[in-house]
């Protein structure tokens, strides 16, 4: 651990030597604009800096006095076209585009939620694929958990919470979700127009879930945002244009697609809603930390 020179991010943290090894190409500037209000944070275990900018990973002890640990990336504030363009393949009409601002930046999960870190924290292990269903005999502490509801979800998020000290998790909002996914870009895809078999886990290639990192992360360093499970949002269903509308159903947004599912699902934009009830093979959840308020 070293002390960083004066007027860096880090100025007066402590921080490991990993962020000091970087290049200066434009990196520091890059975030001393939009970095963080607080770092590192009161729940980080380890932080640092790498190509895809700063994280963060809290750790959750098990009976066995085993770590499971779980990597949050920064998301810093910006602004970004939300939604599909016109011409874009598979586009479906509530996906109208419309400039968002996120005024404020948040830690995302690097991957999805894994069956370790579940069931660490809610001593029980939902999943379908699991025993004699991992067929591809993945080790299953990496593959994300399933069959959870949005209720499952925001009692994994309480819970969580509770265990560690300065969390106070949620699941992201669409718009939160959508940015981090694109990761700056504006394809159907953050590899592109198109993916395959050698970019997302879809249109049952495998028939299950697949390891949390199998995958190559986008530009922000987040694992699998297209396939894998569909991650369950925070937002109930309604369209863009009925933001002041009074919401009375229980159909909650999913971002991101499936292993089950054709690739118009796992668009950037693609918008799918289920029950708040409902426990699917194909659902599991991301999970977000804000970042504070600045202090004054």
């Amino acid at each position: 651990m070293s002390k960083v020179e004066k007027n860096s991010l880090f100025e007066g943290k402590e921080i490991p030597d990993l962020a000091l090894e970087l290049s200066e190409h434009d990196s520091r500037s890059r975030w001393l604009e939009r970095g963080p209000n607080e770092f590192p944070s009161p729940w980080a275990s380890e932080w640092g800096f790498d190509e895809y900018g700063l994280w963060q990973t809290f750790m959750v002890r098990d009976e066995s006095g085993r770590d499971i640990s779980h990597k949050m990336r920064f998301i810093p504030k910006g602004e970004f076209i939300m939604g599909s363009a016109d011409n874009e393949l598979d586009r479906r009409s509530d996906e109208n585009q419309h400039q968002v601002q996120l005024t404020e930046g948040y830690w995302l999960g690097e991957t999805t939620v894994t069956q370790a870190l579940w069931q660490v924290v809610m001593e029980n292990n939902p999943s379908e694929f699991q025993g004699d269903r991992n067929s591809l005999n993945f080790n299953e502490h990496e593959l994300p958990v399933e069959r959870i509801n949005w209720h499952d979800s925001q009692k994994f998020c309480q819970t969580l919470s509770e265990r560690v000290n300065g969390l106070s998790l949620t699941l992201p909002s669409e718009a939160q979700w959508e940015y981090a996914c694109r990761g700056g870009t504006y394809s159907a895809y953050h590899v592109g127009e198109y993916i395959n078999e050698k970019d997302a886990n879809h249109l049952k290639i495998n028939n299950q879930t697949m390891p949390a990192k199998y995958y190559a992360p986008n530009a922000w360093g987040l694992y699998q945002m297209h396939g894998n499970v569909f991650e369950w949002c925070q937002d109930e269903y309604k369209n863009y244009n009925d933001e002041a509308e009074t919401q009375t159903s229980n159909l909650i947004f999913l971002r991101g697609g499936s292993w089950l599912d054709h690739f118009r699902y796992c668009r950037s934009a693609s918008r799918a809603s289920a029950p708040d009830n409902v426990r699917s093979d194909i659902n599991g959840l991301r999970v977000i930390q804000p970042d504070p308020p600045k202090s004054k």
